[in-house]
């Protein structure tokens, strides 16, 4: 009696962790942050060849598809229009410069989320749940370095009724001939002052919708509610404290105007020719 009971303690724990031989293929609809423009069809079919079977049991994938909030995308709303279209700066010389979009593209994400077995607290099982995010490319009449402003989900409680969901941007400095977008992404956002692949990639990483979220916002950046550039005024306005290296030294950004100011490598500022 007591080797059945063993055995079928056994084989309970064998079906609980059984790992999961064909995933979906899911296909979802992106581009909210685009306004439409820009058609997304996403077919995601998961990859487990680093699937550890000492610490995992099994993969369960959600059909779950959670869209930027409308507070996010309207952080990209200056820049959800066609493609290279024209925005101009002055310095304060009367000097003309300009941004132009370069590429935009509506992501989505496949972010793992583990829980534990009760009868199994040593192993997990990974849920997937998949998470739109948008990306759109600068490009300067000045420099060949791209700037990608890139809108990412962030989450709470996402195995529960009722999740809470936010999202922060990150403005990146990356050289045109080292990247395209999809090497970004495969390599997770990569680091402010990081390099990858030889070119540069630096950030500032603000939040832009965080009501929902408990934990602290874990980046650094400066917050300006007013700020005087060049003799004209805008407000809240974020950028960080150190000079970065690279074309764009420094970074101004608000919701309003997008990117309102940067300062090249020579040191000459330029604003938004409004």
């Amino acid at each position: 009696m007591k080797r059945l009971l063993l055995f079928v303690t056994f084989l309970l724990a064998l079906v609980s962790c059984k790992k999961e031989e064909s995933p979906p293929r899911v296909v979802f609809e992106l581009g909210k942050c685009f306004n439409g423009t820009v058609p997304g069809n996403f077919t995601m079919e998961h990859d487990d060849s680093n699937f550890d079977d000492s610490l995992y049991c099994g993969n369960i994938f959600s059909n779950t598809h959670f869209p930027l909030s409308d507070e996010a995308c309207e952080w990209l709303s200056n820049y959800c229009c066609e493609d290279n279209k024209e925005f101009s700066y002055i310095n304060e010389l009367g000097e003309k410069a300009s941004l132009f979009v370069d590429e935009r593209k509506p992501v989505l994400m496949r972010v793992p989320t583990d829980t534990s077995f009760e009868n199994q607290p040593d192993k997990k099982m990974t849920y997937y749940h998949y998470f739109e995010m948008a990306d759109v490319w600068l490009q300067s009449s000045l420099s060949d370095k791209i700037l990608s402003l890139e809108i990412w989900p962030d989450y709470e409680d996402i195995l529960s009724e009722n999740p809470k969901l936010g999202a922060h941007m990150r403005v990146n400095q990356i050289s045109s001939s080292a990247f395209t977008i999809d090497t970004i992404q495969n390599n997770g956002g990569g680091r402010r002052g990081g390099n990858l692949g030889g070119g540069e990639f630096i950030q500032l990483i603000i939040p832009i919708d965080q009501s929902n979220i408990s934990r602290p916002f874990l980046y650094e950046y400066q917050y300006l509610p007013e700020i005087e550039i060049l003799g004209k005024t805008f407000f809240e306005v974020y950028t960080h404290e150190e000079d970065l290296k690279g074309f764009y030294t420094k970074i101004y950004y608000n919701k309003e105007y997008g990117i309102v100011s940067f300062v090249d490598e020579t040191g000459v500022q330029w604003r938004v020719d409004m």
